[in-house]
């Protein structure tokens, strides 16, 4: 991450030019969690840079005072965290009960102070409100929402315009990998129908 992109406004304009810089259109964004979150905001930002979204476990911003300024303390407090002790954060990280029974992620190296940066220039506390714009991509059948069976939170977030995955709770892109490809594949047929006839 360059230096200066510490907002989370400045990481998700240098997201979409990236992604315009490296990736030829048409783009289908695959999004999980955090990284989900960023795609959908450079997106909305720049509405031609992807054709549609199969989403993972993610949220839609827009928090409002307090629960904004409870994440913003801590993310603060993880940012800390990160500095401190990298290794044994990103271990009870994993040990979520959010993310339900799950190997280890293999951790080589491993930037504290980097990955602190990027902890809060993403800090869910900053993201516009995404939810008209997903909504309408549901709707439109442009954007796929996946959230597993035993995410709790993102079920009551999304209600019906969720699929929910059997057996997966929020971490569904490792717990079913399988799923997110059939959904990725199908969303991308149908989008090339219509680009074709477009």
């Amino acid at each position: 991450m360059p230096e200066g992109v510490d907002r989370f406004e400045a990481l998700t304009e240098f997201v979409g030019s990236r992604l315009r810089a490296e990736l030829p259109p048409p783009r289908l964004l695959l999004g999980y969690s955090m990284g989900g979150r960023l795609g959908v905001a450079a997106w909305m930002r720049d509405p031609e840079l992807f054709v549609g979204a199969v989403l993972v476990g993610v949220h839609p911003g827009g928090l409002k005072a307090p629960a904004r300024d409870r994440r913003a303390k801590e993310d603060a407090e993880r940012a800390e965290e990160l500095h401190r002790d990298p290794v044994g954060f990103l271990r009870a990280w994993d040990q979520r009960p959010m993310f339900g029974p799950r190997p280890p992620l293999p951790r080589s190296r491993i930037d504290g102070p980097q990955l602190a940066r990027a902890l809060l220039a993403s800090s869910l506390a900053d993201m516009p409100d995404c939810r008209a714009f997903l909504d309408q991509g549901v709707e439109e059948a442009r954007v796929s929402l996946l959230v597993g069976e035993h995410d709790e939170e993102f079920r009551r977030l999304w209600g019906r315009m969720a699929t929910i995955v059997d057996g997966a709770h929020h971490d569904v892109l490792s717990q079913r990998p399988e799923v997110v490809r059939v959904a990725a594949r199908a969303l991308w047929n149908r989008l090339e129908v219509r680009i074709l006839q477009d």
